[in-house]
């Protein structure tokens, strides 16, 4: 069950079932052709970096003419902005840390305990006030955890929130601060608490080590990852096709045979009409892909002439009377010394985003900081604004587990078929740590352990 210690009840992550450490497997070469690997995001990546590393000849096949998958460095502010996965959560254990290290790339801890809050009407809150509201949310969460423990399906985590909160005497405010603080739970499933299984809202302990930004851009992992790789982008695959004594996949520059297939597109890509699978998909692996919710997690960056806000907290917090109105803004003076704030919306809010110009986006940020920092905030030099729910090739932020679903239907998309020829891999697979980059890397991992094991 998920606990939020107090360093991380402020986290906003965006940022299944292997262990963290796995036994070494044998040097192999899959017979009959290559493994070929949908999709170059973060999963299919470590996959193919696996496979390859093993002596197995492998191909990745891209949509997109880029790396990464959800890891999307914009650099068009003049400084690395993070419009998808943005941190390195923990650097003990972390994968992503241990290739960054090896890169040679500079980090930025960010410290998510540095919060400077404004209430609705932009005052600042004093530091014991917001004390207070991470006490009474750690208590909250313990009760929370209680009640998970053989927690039905129906059960949502906004309905366990509200029967943990039942007698507390709460004010206004601190009710109004109590749903700001939990916006971080949202952001991490990119959905209402009320859409949330209490019952799935689990994953494994947090790493240790901190949490840490890539000073050069994020996209210096699925580079560090792809190097050597066969990578063909612009390569949207049409069709998995699956015979006795044939494996191909066909895509729209032609078909490629294949030893195994493993399959690491989004949640949101699988369940839609783009990639098509003959014979069908079993009606357990379609069934878990349409049962799994697809968060939405955007974000919204502004860049101006000089930083009008306080320049040392990590993150500044607004604590709007409208729920999930901009409630953190992520502090790039602090980081880079770039005055740039990243402003975060999820679940309903960032869905509200997607259909509207760029023009009116930047408008009600504005008005929101004008609110805070007073009418004489200029308007941004410049504007950065993700839509991944627009996107085709993601169709969404992230998975969750939504009220009435069995966390298990994580294992079922997980599982392979056709005696292990198909595979698949992604966060929405990793039990343990779904949407997260080291979740969606161990998925990789783990299915490239298998595929080495069984040739």
């Amino acid at each position: 069950m998920r606990c939020l210690p107090r360093r991380r009840f402020l986290q906003l992550a965006l940022g299944a079932a292997a262990g963290l450490a796995a036994p070494p497997v044998r040097r192999a070469r899959a017979s009959g052709g290559s493994v070929v690997v949908i999709g170059a995001g973060i999963a299919g990546l470590a996959a193919a970096r696996e496979l390859h590393d093993a002596g197995t000849r492998v191909v990745v096949l891209e949509a997109r003419g880029r790396l990464g998958g959800r890891v999307l460095t914009d650099r068009s502010l003049g400084t690395p902005v993070e419009l998808g996965a943005a941190w390195i959560h923990g650097a003990r254990e972390n994968p992503a840390f241990d290739l960054a290290r090896s890169l040679g790339a500079s980090t930025r801890a960010t410290d998510f305990d540095s919060v400077a809050l404004y209430d609705g009407g932009g005052s600042p809150v004093a530091a014991d006030r917001l004390e207070a509201v991470a006490g009474t949310l750690d208590a909250l969460t313990g009760k929370v955890r209680a009640l998970a423990e053989g927690a039905p399906p129906d059960l949502s985590v906004g309905e366990a929130f509200r029967r943990a909160a039942a007698g507390e005497s709460l004010d206004p405010w601190q009710r109004r601060a109590l749903a700001w603080a939990r916006f971080a739970l949202v952001a991490d499933a990119g959905e209402e608490l009320d859409r949330l299984s209490l019952a799935g809202w689990q994953e494994g302990d947090p790493l240790e080590g901190g949490d840490l930004l890539l000073a050069d851009g994020y996209d210096r992992i699925p580079r560090g990852l792809a190097e050597g790789l066969d990578v063909r982008f612009n390569t949207p695959v049409r069709q998995v096709v699956v015979r006795a004594r044939e494996l191909r996949v066909e895509t729209f520059r032609g078909p490629i045979p294949a030893a195994r297939v493993l399959i690491t597109v989004p949640l949101g890509v699988l369940r839609g009409d783009g990639l098509a699978f003959d014979p069908e998909l079993p009606d357990a692996k379609r069934d878990a892909a349409e049962r799994l919710g697809v968060g939405l997690l955007n974000k919204v960056a502004l860049r101006f002439a000089l930083p009008f806000w306080p320049s040392e907290p990590h993150l500044l917090g607004y604590a709007s009377e409208r729920a999930g109105e901009y409630p953190a803004f992520l502090n790039l003076e602090a980081a880079y010394r770039a005055p740039i704030l990243v402003g975060f919306l999820a679940g309903d809010a960032a869905r509200a985003v997607e259909s509207r110009p760029d023009a009116d986006v930047e408008a009600e940020a504005l008005e929101v900081l004008r609110r805070i920092f007073g009418t004489s905030v200029p308007a941004p030099a410049g504007l950065a604004v993700s839509r991944w729910g627009q996107d085709p090739w993601a169709a969404g932020a992230r998975s969750y587990v939504p009220v009435g679903v069995d966390p298990a239907e994580r294992d079922a998309l997980a599982a392979p078929l056709y005696a292990g020829r198909v595979r698949f891999a992604g966060e929405a697979t990793h039990r343990a740590h779904p949407g997260s980059v080291h979740g969606a890397w161990w998925s990789g991992v783990r299915e490239a352990r298998a595929i080495l094991r069984e040739s």
